[in-house]
């Protein structure tokens, strides 16, 4: 299944359970917006080229009504950027890392989202795709997607991941590297709503404990 952004749509059903869960309504967003928006015209640090009205609106929902909390995740976001660059820059979609993403890995968000209003995203691993495998270059390819996603205004109150793990490998494994999990890990801190679930299927029993470790 191929991601096209412009295939997802919130209806007014989900988007209620959304500015439920973000503690406001679409008035009180917009006022908040306008607040966040006068604070970050302060903020000379922060590059205000990445930081649209639509991811204002996704880290507000995601603070749920906490503007202050919103203030500090802008802040957290900008800092993990620019410490952890290499997962955000160089995005050149005709790269042969990303090409090889592509021929390896198959990553599909939902074109709607659950019931609670989560983002669901699906991994897999293709099959023989292992000497191709680059860890960065599908951490660089998923948080385009993110990225692309928010740009859109596309509200969501959480994520759920379902990682397939059917065609993993110890090749895989060996390439992904301890750092680059870390960092992984370190990048989590950023993202505008928390980690709601996190689904393994297809795993070996030592992959399963190390996610629960992690």
């Amino acid at each position: 299944m191929k991601f096209n952004v412009e295939n997802i749509s919130t209806d007014d059903s989900t988007l209620s359970v959304v500015y439920a869960h973000g503690k406001t309504s679409a008035e009180k967003l917009e006022q908040d917006v306008v607040f966040v928006r006068n604070w970050l015209s302060y903020q000379t640090h922060l590059p205000h080229e990445m930081i649209d009205d639509n991811t204002v609106r996704q880290y507000l929902i995601g603070s749920k009504g906490n503007v202050e909390k919103a203030k500090q995740k802008l802040d957290d976001r900008s800092s993990v950027r620019h410490d952890i660059a290499s997962f955000f820059t160089d995005r050149d979609v005709t790269s042969l890392d990303f090409e090889n993403s592509c021929r390896t890995t198959n990553m599909c968000m939902c074109p709607q989202l659950t019931r609670e209003g989560c983002r669901l995203t699906f991994l897999e691993y293709y099959p023989d795709g292992a000497p191709l495998y680059t860890a960065l270059a599908d951490l660089k390819r998923l948080y385009m997607l993110n990225d692309l996603w928010i740009r859109k205004g596309r509200l969501y109150t959480g994520e759920d991941v379902v990682l397939d793990m059917k065609h993993y490998s110890d090749k895989h494994r060996d390439k992904l590297g301890l750092q680059t999990l870390v960092q992984w890990i370190n990048t989590l801190k950023m993202m505008p709503t928390r980690l709601n679930r996190f689904i393994i299927i297809n795993a070996a029993g030592f992959i399963e404990t190390l996610f629960k470790l992690v």
